[in-house]
């Protein structure tokens, strides 16, 4: 590692390489017991490195706006399919833990819209969804918004240029962050994901979520 053994970042390589070792002795181990050619296999990080804290890390990677350490805490989602090689591609769109559950289900067969879920199938044409932190901090293919709990006076950011722009271009988006969260709010605190997915059983799935 040079310079960065002992550091976190080096310390975090380190594991990562074991991460991938392993990986690969499970798939290998899936295709001696064959099983690989009819396993779906689905991988994900649930949060960051942790490693935004460490200046020595921010230095590293050039992280020295808010917005590039907001964008370099994305996760991978990667999901390993045995057939239908014409589904073997990168979707570029914005996406959050809870797509991962529709997309999985739909490459399954099930169809997702009929169950009590917030995400979106991501494997649909034109998916231009918007992803939604806990915060109120939110992004989409265009836009990131940073809320007030952010160390910066700008709040709306360009994804393109990575720069400021005016907060009104943020509006629209911040609207239907905070309405997202409102209806998470009441479906957690009320207990409500049961009867949803009993009234969208009663009505054949076609009532809107």
């Amino acid at each position: 590692m040079g310079d960065l053994e002992g550091t976190p970042l080096g310390n975090y390589l380190h594991g990562m390489n074991l991460f991938d070792r392993a990986l690969e002795e499970f798939l290998d181990n899936l295709e001696d017991n064959g099983l690989l050619d009819r396993t779906v296999v689905a991988i994900w990080g649930d949060h960051g490195s942790g490693l935004i804290r460490d200046q020595q890390f921010i230095d590293y990677f050039g992280l020295k706006t808010p917005v590039k350490q907001f964008l370099f805490g994305r996760v991978p989602f990667m999901i390993w399919l045995p057939s239908d090689r014409s589904l073997r591609r990168l979707v570029p769109v914005p996406a959050g833990q809870v797509d991962i559950a529709p997309t999985l289900l739909a490459l399954l067969g099930v169809e997702p819209a009929d169950i009590a879920l917030m995400g979106r199938n991501l494997l649909q044409e034109s998916n231009r969804g918007r992803v939604v932190h806990s915060q109120g901090k939110w992004l989409d293919s265009d836009l990131v918004h940073l809320s007030q709990f952010s160390e910066t006076e700008y709040a709306c950011w360009s994804v393109k240029t990575l720069r400021p722009v005016p907060d009104r271009r943020c509006h629209e988006g911040s609207t239907d962050t905070a309405r997202q969260l409102d209806i998470v709010t009441l479906v957690l605190q009320r207990d409500l994901q049961s009867e949803i997915s009993r009234r969208l059983a009663s009505k054949g799935g076609n009532e809107q979520r």
